[in-house]
């Protein structure tokens, strides 16, 4: 920042010895001036202009640098110049004057999260991570991150005071351009239910608003999503079916949640492993069955299961059952299942976990059925041998 000093001589006569003293605001250092200046200590520089005849005057210039970073709350500078002279009597009523400048640089705080967002699964523990960091170039006090925790899930974290469903991580003091981390966890619930279709905390950081500046706040939201397996259509080919006659079931799966359907036990599900897709799930077709099967609990497989894929949330896909036949005795009614499996077992993360091999957030949602196929009766001619 440059200050222009202009300065005059409005008076009838000279004015001797004529000085004037430029003293810097606080929170700048001195760069340099037009004209010979003298430093007097303690922020204040001279200019000496010896005689000043009547209706005369000049310009001096005197430049400053900002700190930075600056302090916390500083809301302004002040620039202050004064001219005196020695000759008797001078008016000096003009001889003070201020530049008073506003502060545009407040603290801006960032807050990242990184945790495990892969495929949850009942009492799985999730660590956040929070790396925090003032971005501006002015030091912040008073700095709390602060969470709202999803009221599904348990608080793991020693040392976050807690009041009801928040708790706070004291930052403290934070100069301009310095970071920190701080971890916080979780523990999900040890069964998940149907208005658990995630699990959404809520972290903010925010300091005192130092010097009365507005408090600097940033939010940060996270979600780690359930994944819901449907069922949405299924068709058949032929659509009318003889009995004993080979037919196609073509089942349309959807993944409704909001987290990938995977095996947790699989993480992190990719590839494929002897032809069959790694963290994948099953459905299953039951023809004619005895009882219908039920979504929830596993009673028993179908007559006939083949491997899916993981599904991200919202993605649909196709399986397809073919050379599907029913006997002649046998009723023309299909169910079907998706991810139809006996949990707990090796195959299942937690070994407690009451489903299939992907925990959902509704279990009872995953047959379709029944469906009746449309079937045709050949009468035969009724022949009578008579004698």
């Amino acid at each position: 920042m440059t200050y222009t000093l202009t300065y005059s001589n409005e008076g009838n006569s000279p004015g001797q010895s004529v000085v004037i003293t430029d003293r810097i605001p606080s929170h700048t250092s001195f760069k340099g001036c037009s004209s010979a200046c003298i430093n007097m200590g303690a922020g204040a520089y001279s200019y000496t202009l010896g005689t000043v005849n009547a209706s005369n005057g000049g310009v001096v210039t005197l430049s400053v640098k900002v700190d930075s970073p600056l302090l916390a709350g500083i809301r302004s500078i002040t620039n202050t110049a004064t001219i005196t002279t020695t000759t008797p009597n001078a008016d000096l009523s003009g001889h003070l004057a201020e530049d008073v400048d506003g502060i545009t640089t407040v603290p801006v705080l960032a807050l990242q999260a990184s945790f495990d967002t892969s495929t949850p699964f009942e009492g799985k523990i999730i660590t956040y991570t929070l790396r925090y960091t003032n971005t501006s170039a002015m030091d912040t006090t008073g700095v709390v991150i602060s969470v709202t925790k999803s009221p599904y899930v348990t608080q793991y974290s020693p040392g976050w005071p807690t009041n009801g469903e928040e708790a706070i991580w004291l930052v403290g003091d934070l100069p301009a351009g310095a970071s920190g981390i701080a971890t916080y966890s979780v523990q999900l619930p040890l069964t998940l239910t149907q208005e658990m279709v995630s699990f959404v905390n809520r972290f903010v950081i925010a300091d005192d608003g130092p010097g009365g500046l507005p408090i600097a706040s940033t939010t940060k939201m996270t979600m780690v999503g359930v994944p819901d397996l449907v069922i949405d259509n299924v068709s058949l080919s032929p659509s009318i079916i003889p009995a004993g006659a080979k037919f196609t079931a073509t089942v349309t799966i959807r993944n409704a949640g909001t987290a990938r359907a995977c095996n947790p036990n699989r993480l992190p599900c990719v590839g494929y492993q002897n032809g069959s897709p790694i963290g994948g799930f099953f459905v299953d077709v039951f023809l004619n069955p005895l009882v219908p099967p039920p979504s929830f609990p596993f009673v028993g497989y179908g007559d006939r299961f083949p491997a899916v894929a993981p599904l991200s949330p919202g993605e649909i896909t196709t399986v397809v059952f073919s050379n599907l036949s029913f006997a002649f005795n046998q009723q023309p009614i299909l169910y079907f299942k998706v991810d139809n499996y006996a949990c707990p077992g090796s195959d299942c993360a937690p070994s407690f976990g009451q489903r299939g091999l992907v925990p959902e957030s509704n279990e009872f949602n995953n047959v379709f059925g029944p469906v009746i196929t449309p079937q045709f009766k050949l009468y035969l001619p009724l022949i009578r041998k008579t004698k």
